[in-house]
């Protein structure tokens, strides 16, 4: 069963394009997946995960053509895959970017970074 949107969330969805609303959901789906701790925020103006700290968050390029999905800590993920992204400014952050009209990308590779972020994540709150 799929967890109830925070509320923040819902009023973020509303203005979103249908295809960017389709990612966001998708791509959710696959983080309450990961853990069962993981939890839903809405912080920045942005829906959040938290896992012993924050873990992921969704955004809308200014343009609008793309969306991201920045995972916190990304910087110490392995990146097999090729699909990690960050610009000169960002030091932690990664990105997961999703174009429009592009094809979802295989959920298994996508799994791979979510559960790798969330250990990275866990691992850190034990030290």
């Amino acid at each position: 069963m799929e967890a109830e949107l925070h509320p923040g969330v819902v009023n973020y969805l509303h203005r979103l394009q249908p295809w960017q609303k389709e990612v966001f959901l998708r791509f959710r789906s696959l983080i309450l997946q990961v853990h069962p701790h993981i939890q839903e925020c809405f912080t920045y103006q942005v829906p959040f995960y938290k896992l012993n700290g924050l873990y992921c968050y969704f955004s809308v390029l200014k343009k609008g053509r793309k969306t991201v999905w920045g995972i916190c800590d990304g910087f110490a993920l392995d990146d097999p895959y090729h699909l990690l992204r960050a610009d000169e400014k960002q030091t932690q952050i990664r990105h997961l970017v999703f174009e429009e009209n592009a094809p979802f990308p295989d959920e298994e590779i996508l799994m791979y970074y979510l559960i790798s972020a969330a250990e990275i994540k866990l691992n850190k709150g034990q030290k």
